[in-house]
């Protein structure tokens, strides 16, 4: 890539660029050359002063440079920190994320034991939605009736059942397949 750089005296120069960066020597020798040239018929005192001004707009250029590249690399530091602590907080969520987990398991494991023993009114599997074992109506009705079935239709799928009145238990086998109650809120095992 060619680049133009045009002298105080209007001539133009061309320059390679692009593929380096100029070395501050050769900025130096390149800024003299075009003064020189540009110069043609100044007195050494003129051409003096210009090379002294040259070399305040180097020392200028470097200074900047220097200030520059502290800058990037203070940057890269608060860059190579900041990636430090998101992995480090990264590794505290995953460890937060395997404990909430594992409570969550146990939390849901204490859910399912409770509600294998104690459930409401309905019709339930004996073994699948609720466990066998000896069961209390907590606040039964005037009217609770219970019933254990077969599972099949009508009168003759009923086992046993009972229209209690005020407190009540009953004892549910594994052999029963189902119960079922109507008015007797919520039932709590007891043994």
């Amino acid at each position: 890539m060619l680049a133009s750089i045009s002298s105080w005296s209007g001539k133009r120069y061309r320059v390679a660029g692009g593929a380096a960066p100029l070395r501050p020597g050769v900025l130096v020798v390149f800024i003299v050359v075009v003064l020189v040239a540009g110069c043609g018929n100044r007195s050494s005192g003129e051409l003096e002063a210009k090379v002294q001004q040259a070399e305040k707009r180097l020392d200028a250029i470097q200074a900047r440079l220097k200030q520059v590249e502290a800058k990037a690399a203070s940057l890269d530091q608060v860059i190579s920190a900041s990636g430090e602590a998101v992995g480090e907080a990264q590794a505290k969520l995953k460890s937060r994320e395997e404990a909430l987990a594992s409570k969550e398991a146990k939390v849901n494991e204490v859910i399912r034991s409770i509600e294998a023993t104690s459930f409401g009114d309905g019709t339930h599997e004996v073994g699948k939605d609720i466990v066998p074992g000896k069961y209390k109506a907590a606040e039964p009705t005037d009217r609770c009736y219970w019933e254990k079935l077969t599972g099949g239709d009508g009168l003759d799928s009923i086992i046993a059942n009972d229209m209690a009145r005020g407190p009540t238990t009953v004892v549910i086998s594994k052999k029963v397949p189902f119960f079922k109650s109507r008015g007797c809120g919520t039932w709590v095992k007891v043994d």
